[in-house]
């Protein structure tokens, strides 16, 4: 279904469209952090079973024993891996810290690689097309985010428009609940995508997949 939903809205807009289903849920234990020495941080969540997903996040500086401390003390309640990017986005809100805040938001947007989501990705032919397509960065992105979305557990519900002028790309998101789970479909294109359309077609196709 999802891969069809991602050609069928590809089809409609003349963009290329990614689709993605978030895994099942699981009960998370705890958070680690240590600090490594390029400004990088590693991320270990232990789950509630015993099992444990790394990742690494670069920040670009070293924060302190403490900060990682008091994240981790943060952190630890009774909380699913899916709505950990809610907690952590709550966090990022009132940090009054910019470590803190540029962890958090570091974390956040990479907690998908805990349990990758199920992508779905038809059109990139389409983007070739565009006069955009002669910009190597404009490739990269759109590239970029059809290989790699944000898991839809990250995103927050309903539509959303994200414009990215240095690489010329914009996204039309919709995050929703399917009868599989937490979904999400982006349709990606230059900024001087036609939105309307564009939106009407994210609407139509998301509303056949709930």
């Amino acid at each position: 279904r999802f891969r069809f939903a991602a050609q069928l809205a590809s089809s409609m807009s003349g963009y290329a469209v990614v689709t993605s289903l978030a895994p099942r849920d699981a009960p998370l234990q705890a958070v680690l952090l240590s600090a490594l020495n390029d400004g990088r941080v590693l991320c270990v969540a232990v789950m509630g079973s015993g099992v444990t997903r790394q990742f690494t996040v670069d920040i670009g500086l070293k924060p302190t024993r403490e900060t990682l401390e008091q994240l981790e003390n943060d952190l630890r309640c009774e909380i699913s891996v899916s709505k950990m990017p809610e907690r952590l986005r709550t966090l990022e809100t009132s940090a009054t810290s910019p470590t803190r805040q540029r962890l958090l938001r570091a974390l956040r947007e990479s907690w998908g690689a805990i349990a990758p989501a199920l992508s779905f990705s038809s059109g990139a032919t389409p983007v070739l097309g565009e006069p955009e397509s002669h910009d190597v960065d404009f490739l990269r992105s759109v590239l970029e985010l059809l290989e790699h979305p944000t898991s839809p557990a990250a995103l927050p519900g309903g539509m959303n428009l994200a414009v990215d002028e240095p690489s010329g790309v914009s996204s039309v998101t919709i995050a929703f609940k399917s009868s599989l789970g937490t979904a999400s479909l982006s349709i990606l294109g230059p900024t001087r995508m036609r939105y309307p359309h564009a939106i009407s077609v994210a609407k139509a196709v998301s509303d056949a997949l709930i």
